[in-house]
């Protein structure tokens, strides 16, 4: 019987190439669940965290949404890069990757300024019944944060980009450096200008600028063997931008509707209370840590299937598609093995009222014994 995971003695990429490339991605997917964590642990620091973790939870379903969206578009841009690295035309790569930036920032733009038209009626059909309170700093969060939408999308490509021209370690240490300034500056904001939750959305929105711009001159780099060639040189090619997108739009929709689920679902939690809304959003802030390595795998395999199908080889892409997603299920199970028994403990470190987190004892998850007041 042949192995499980053996792969032919021609094989184009090994599993040591395969695993290799994806331990970078499973890190940074690690740090940006981290980065979620490492927020609320510091809000939950301040005086009145009740009512700017509530704010904060409100308006991140709709990040969360968005930021998926713009995840599938760029890896849309992705595919097409790897295809054409795959076929050995690195400068029709390069195109695919400044179509890509160029129709994703127009995007996002029309997106943020449609958002800011709509934000008051929108907030409000959402969440009718927050106090006014929690209503007036999601309404504070929600202005700052969407004009990191552009930011966002930028990044987005860029770590897309990096990805299909196999440089994961660049995005990597990118996630790396947007935690560190996230953190820094939330530090400053919360602890020593005290600008609650302005603060908090400051911070998110000027470590995406960082990190987005910085993707950007990176991908501009002779060192990288596709590049963007003239940056700032307006160029449209309507024909590739249609292709990119025929690919990602599909992609986009299922991760929109995806993530509409806990949209939903948190405008049903917000007309049960502050202290419902905070329980919510405590447990979505470590349920990544049970899937980091299933999106590791989700978007490093985009390149490995596009440069078999731009080498004209289909049924290597299907291959490696099936391979892959073995190791995928393997490494995922493991991660699950590991996540799920620490997270009560990674809970108590928020250190939340016992009305809004769970109690972890040593026969598994309990409720708390007296019911919050809503």
């Amino acid at each position: 019987m042949k192995p499980f995971l053996k792969l032919p003695s021609d094989a184009r990429f090994s599993n040591k190439d395969i695993i290799s490339f994806m331990i970078p991605i499973f890190f940074e997917q690690i740090l940006i669940a981290s980065l979620t964590m490492a927020n609320t642990f510091m809000i939950k620091q301040l005086p009145d965290s009740a009512t700017t973790l509530a704010a904060i939870a409100n308006v991140s379903p709709m990040d969360t949404l968005f930021k998926q969206v713009f995840v599938a578009f760029a890896a849309g841009g992705g595919v097409f890069i790897s295809q054409f690295i795959g076929a050995g035309r690195p400068k029709d790569a390069g195109r695919a990757m400044k179509m890509s930036i160029y129709s994703m920032l127009g995007i996002s733009l029309v997106l943020t300024v449609v958002l800011e038209l709509i934000k008051s009626p929108l907030l409000n059909m959402l969440y009718p019944s927050v106090e006014a309170q929690v209503m007036k700093e999601s309404l504070q969060y929600y202005n700052i944060t969407i004009l990191a939408y552009p930011f966002m999308a930028l990044f987005n490509c860029g770590t897309a980009s990096f990805r299909a021209i196999g440089k994961s370690r660049v995005t990597f240490y990118a996630s790396i450096a947007m935690m560190s300034v996230n953190i820094g500056l939330k530090y400053v904001f919360l602890f020593i200008f005290d600008m609650g939750v302005i603060g908090a959305g400051l911070s998110l929105m000027i470590a995406y600028a960082v990190a987005g711009i910085t993707m950007f001159v990176l991908l501009c780099s002779k060192k990288n063997n596709v590049r963007l060639e003239n940056p700032l040189k307006l160029e449209w090619d309507s024909s590739l931008v249609k292709r990119i997108y025929t690919v990602a739009t599909p992609t986009g929709i299922e991760n929109g509707m995806f993530q509409l689920g806990p949209l939903l679902l948190q405008t049903l939690v917000a007309s049960l209370g502050t202290a419902a809304i905070n329980a919510n959003y405590l447990v979505s802030t470590i349920s990544p840590l049970t899937h980091s390595m299933a999106s590791a795998f989700q978007l490093g395999i985009i390149p490995f299937i596009g440069q078999c199908m731009g080498a004209g080889k289909p049924d290597e892409a299907e291959f490696y598609t099936k391979h892959i997603l073995k190791l995928g299920r393997l490494f995922s199970l493991g991660a699950a093995i590991v996540a799920i028994p620490a997270a009560p403990l990674i809970l108590t470190l928020f250190e939340s009222d016992p009305a809004v987190r769970w109690q972890y004892t040593p026969r598994g998850y309990t409720l708390p014994r007296h019911r919050a007041s809503i």
